[in-house]
């Protein structure tokens, strides 16, 4: 039987998730106000 260690495989994909979440704040939301764009409002919404 074989075995596969996928601990980095799971460490990576924790790093990209976190990656992508620093990456859609700004896109989500307005730096000076802290509120959420219209855009971004309207997909949360859509995903309710």
């Amino acid at each position: 039987m074989a075995r596969l260690d996928v601990t980095e495989l799971v460490h990576k994909g924790m790093a990209l998730a976190r990656s992508n979440q620093q990456l859609e704040r700004p896109w989500a939301t307005d730096g000076l106000t802290g509120l959420a764009y219209r855009r971004h409002v309207d997909q949360r919404l859509c995903s309710e």
